[in-house]
């Protein structure tokens, strides 16, 4: 669970704030190297109209769940009939977002010649997401979407199923706070794992004939990879410390950063420091300072004479997560005496 509370102990100048891009609609007209579709909705209906250079009396067009995955789930479909132009309207839909793919000659493969066309079913909803801190994700939309089926949901980007079980998060709509006029806020947890995710607004009834949800509204998040690992040395204490951010995994007793001779995978471990023995930073307990007991010689060396030598140079930290044999994240040892 997000603890909306925190929300509270950051200001919105905070340079974690990341605002999302917005798509709120799409180009409806498409055209291919052999052919176009355009299409437009008319209350539960699309019409679509095609164009098409070689017609075959095969040809189909597609009427898919926006960005199913595969081009054999289709919703409604309708055939051609080999004409070079026409329309067809598709009827009695739920609202949200729609494909229409062309197929040329009974094939079960989108042809690669016609560019899928996207349409919205009723009112795109306008979806923005905000990042007031690390942990969590603010949500926002127009006031007049507020019907108590009406639900949001957090997916990875890739994630083609829009059911509530595919989601990290969902919440529904009548759980957002009001008070913040002029736009309700719903709170979803922050992914740790750097990437692309998207927010999608699902309305009451977008239930498909396929039973996938229809989105009305999207939202693309990026979360920026902001693990690092910095290193100083004290000439006068002859003290290795390591500053140390590690966001993008659940803090554990067991991680640890080891001080390497090199970034070959078989370098020889020159140190290491468990961070739980040191101190942390922030009271998530995701970053922190570490300072190391034990000092290899060659490093006091270099800071005797003031001088980084060639071996040095390319000392490399990791960072290792409990007991992984593969560290999380390396990054170079870079000092200055």
């Amino acid at each position: 669970m997000t603890d909306e509370k925190d929300v509270d102990k950051y200001d919105s100048s905070n340079p974690l704030l990341e605002e999302s891009s917005e798509i709120s609609g799409f180009d409806d007209t498409n055209e291919g190297k052999d052919g176009s579709l355009t299409a437009e909705s008319e209350g539960d209906c699309i019409r679509v109209r095609w164009n098409v250079n070689n017609p075959s009396p095969k040809d189909w067009i597609g009427l898919f769940v926006h960005e199913r995955s595969h081009d054999t789930n289709f919703s409604m479909y309708c055939n051609t009939e080999g004409s070079q132009t026409g329309e067809y309207v598709f009827r009695g839909l739920v609202r949200g977002y729609y494909d229409l793919r062309f197929f040329e000659g009974g094939s079960s493969v989108r042809s690669s010649g016609f560019n899928v066309c996207v349409v919205c079913v009723g009112t795109p909803v306008r979806v923005t997401v905000t990042r007031p801190n690390r942990k969590t994700l603010a949500v926002s939309w127009p006031p007049e979407f507020t019907n108590s089926g009406d639900w949001v949901g957090l997916f990875k980007a890739d994630q083609c199923g829009n059911r509530a079980r595919n989601t990290i998060a969902h919440k529904l709509v009548k759980d957002a706070e009001t008070a913040i006029a002029p736009k309700p806020r719903l709170l979803l947890p922050c992914p740790r794992t750097p990437g692309d995710y998207h927010v999608r607004f699902f309305l009451k009834d977008s239930l498909s004939l396929t039973t996938t949800n229809a989105y009305s509204g999207i939202a693309v998040v990026h979360i920026p990879n902001e693990d690092d690992l910095i290193a100083t040395f004290d000439r006068k204490a002859m003290s290795l410390s390591v500053t140390w951010k590690a966001y993008s995994v659940e803090p554990n007793e067991w991680q640890w950063i080891g001080l390497y001779d090199s970034s070959d995978p078989s370098a020889t471990r020159l140190t290491y420091e468990y961070v739980c023995k040191h101190k942390y930073t922030s009271p998530d307990h995701d970053e922190g300072i570490v300072t190391f007991t034990e000092v290899p010689s060659s490093l006091k060396a270099c800071a005797a004479s003031g001088k980084i030598s060639p071996d040095v140079s390319h000392y490399e930290l990791r960072f290792f997560n409990a007991y992984s044999g593969s560290p999380l994240f390396c990054r170079p040892c870079i000092l200055s005496f």
